[in-house]
């Protein structure tokens, strides 16, 4: 980025500042940003939207890519920017959406709407425009806020700011800690005591709790079976005796699926005496009974023999589940053998 500064002498001073990659990866920027003036020149549009992002960052208030004007080149379908205006996120009014008499009404004042919004028509903008040469002139900048009263401290409420804050290695470190157990709010606070303080984390609890949603979400894109699958195929390359089975039905869905890890299966050996087979754990929301088969330590501590999702709760389903638990324990039966007073189940044992 290139500023033009006039001096003493009324002679144009030019001042070069230069935005390095970690200002760039972590949005921290320790030089104060000057604001901006008609009359700055940058070498390309990226480096004027770095630099307002820096100076918004700074002051403590949101910015907003508001509208680009383009020109044609070379053809119909081939158009090059020559403007763009930059505001703060409070500009405008907020338009409020009801219904009179069964028509739809907008109105900018609304006393009876809850909704509440940031707009309060902030005047705060910049404008550039393109040269010949190819560089981009500041035509037009308000610096002064109206109705808000933007800081540096506030920059943290801005959810641009906070993005750039997680960058890669927070990730990193978020995800190892939320897969080794740890929820979100004790990440949370670990993260608050690497700053400090609380009062210096720029994200909340409920930002990591989405980033974390998306992170399942993608990796559930493929579909829940395949995720599963590739789950139980990694246990099976880390630990050989990992044990897994499914069945399909007619339509070639997923119908029962089985696993039982290297621990249950040697736990087993040692505190087979009595199992209880639970099938009424918890109904998720594909309507498949979570089942389980539990045993007791010589602590009295229970521990946990094998787990299934179930398609159906009939005597030919458990027989099936019972018999495919009992293939991957040591050919030992269990002394005793608790599960509720249910039909199905009394027969299929």
């Amino acid at each position: 980025m290139v500023e033009f500064v006039g001096n003493d002498n009324n002679e144009d001073v030019i001042e070069e500042v230069n935005i390095t990659n970690d200002e760039e990866e972590t949005g921290v920027d320790d030089d104060v940003v000057t604001p901006p003036f008609v009359g700055m020149v940058f070498h390309s549009w990226e480096e004027v939207d770095k630099y307002y992002k820096r100076y918004g960052r700074q002051q403590g208030f949101g910015i907003l890519r508001a509208a680009g004007s383009y020109v044609q080149k070379g053809g119909a379908k081939s158009k090059e920017l020559r403007g763009y205006l930059w505001k703060c996120e409070c500009y405008g009014r907020a338009v409020y959406r009801h219904r009179v008499e069964g028509k739809r009404v907008y109105s900018i004042r609304d006393k009876l709407c809850t909704k509440r919004s940031k707009k309060c028509d902030c005047p705060v903008l910049m404008y550039c425009n393109r040269t010949k040469d190819g560089d981009w002139v500041v035509k037009r900048a308000v610096n002064e806020h109206k109705n808000h009263c933007p800081t540096p401290r506030k920059s943290k409420y801005v959810p641009r700011y906070r993005q750039e804050d997680i960058n890669s290695l927070v990730k990193r470190k978020m995800f190892n800690d939320y897969n080794s157990g740890a929820n979100v709010l004790q990440i949370f606070n670990c993260l608050a005591s690497e700053r400090n303080e609380v009062e210096n984390v720029t994200f909340t609890k409920k930002y990591l709790q989405n980033i974390i949603s998306r992170d399942k979400a993608e990796k559930m894109k493929v579909g829940d079976w395949n995720a599963m699958w590739k789950y139980f195929k990694a246990m099976s390359t880390d630990n050989e005796n990992f044990f897994h089975k499914h069945r399909v039905g007619m339509d070639n869905k997923l119908q029962d699926v089985m696993w039982v890890n290297a621990r249950s299966r040697a736990s087993y050996e040692e505190f087979r005496d009595v199992v209880v087979f639970d099938s009424t754990y918890l109904t998720n929301e594909y309507d498949l009974p979570f089942s389980n088969f539990v045993g007791v330590n010589h602590h009295g501590q229970t521990i946990l023999l094998g787990c299934a999702l179930l398609s159906h709760e009939d005597s030919e389903t458990f027989e099936w589940l019972f018999t495919t638990w009992f293939s991957c324990m040591p050919n030992k039966k269990p002394i005793g053998f608790l599960s509720d007073q249910d039909a199905a189940t009394r027969k299929a044992l």
